[in-house]
């Protein structure tokens, strides 16, 4: 998973590829892909991931790359009509998402732009 991933990465663990590991989603997470509920949590655990791992520095150099994707994500949200839904959840999870950020941060080894390079 992309949290499970950028987390190691702050924490400058090191990782393996590994091509024979079988991964399960124990809840059928790979396979509810066209539910209301998957795409919802799709997309609001796509900002609470950033919410949480990056730095606001990074998040502002990277903005142009972020408009480009999320004017796309956007219209997509908007006709499902969960744009509303997305945006009052991270807002309310916002303040523990930020503590979860704090958390790190005081464990955290590398620098944000040692990070960006994992990106580049």
């Amino acid at each position: 998973d992309a949290d499970i991933d950028l987390r190691s990465k702050l924490l400058a663990w090191k990782t393996l590829y590994c091509p024979e590991a079988i991964g399960w989603h124990i809840r059928g997470g790979s396979t509810k892909k066209h539910s209301f509920k998957w795409r919802f949590l799709n997309y609001r655990n796509r900002y609470l991931m950033m919410i949480k791992n990056d730095s606001f520095i990074n998040i502002i150099l990277d903005l142009p790359q972020l408009f480009l994707y999320e004017a796309g994500m956007f219209f997509s949200m908007l006709i499902q009509f969960q744009l509303i839904p997305v945006i009052f959840s991270v807002l309310i999870l916002y303040p523990k998402f930020l503590r979860k950020r704090r958390q790190l941060q005081r464990r955290r080894k590398i620098s944000n732009w040692e990070l960006r390079k994992y990106f580049d």
